[in-house]
């Protein structure tokens, strides 16, 4: 008989840390996207009060540039944050020896940054870890195409 292949084994890490870095980010995010709004009034401000100098168009250039910038960065720094995390958990899941997972951990990392893939594979694998990690009922199910089906064909 031929050997069996050996199964991939995982480790296991602390998770808090990814976790508490991914919400400190999307705070920034949000302060951020808060900023940009307040730069963007301020430019809506300047432009409609008629004429303006260069000088004060420079200036609000330079605030919405910066204001943008800081947002991107807080953004992708996030965003890295949250694959981490998602990567770390399931690999935690793994590691304590939880089954029905049905994808690897890198492919559920990286589904966040493929497009098309991104609208259902995150969602998916959340509910694999929520469901077989956790032992919990979902709150709700997503069943659009079947739902949509009988309501095309009652019609």
């Amino acid at each position: 008989a031929p050997p069996l292949p050996k199964l991939k084994t995982y480790a296991y890490a602390d998770i808090r840390p990814y976790a508490t870095t991914t919400k400190v980010f999307l705070v920034l995010t949000g302060i951020a996207t808060l900023a940009c709004m307040v730069a963007t009034l301020l430019q809506w401000e300047l432009f409609t009060h008629g004429a303006f100098t260069e000088q004060e168009g420079d200036a609000s250039d330079k605030l919405m540039l910066t204001t943008g910038i800081l947002r991107l960065i807080a953004y992708v720094i996030a965003g890295i944050c949250l694959i981490a995390w998602t990567y770390r958990a399931h690999v935690n899941a793994r590691s304590q020896g939880v089954f029905g997972l049905t994808l690897e951990p890198g492919l559920y990392a990286c589904s966040y940054l493929i497009p098309f893939v991104n609208f259902w594979l995150p969602f998916q694998g959340m509910k694999e870890l929520w469901t077989h990690a956790l032992g919990q009922k979902l709150l709700f199910q997503v069943k659009p195409l079947k739902r949509h089906r009988q309501l095309y064909i009652q019609q």
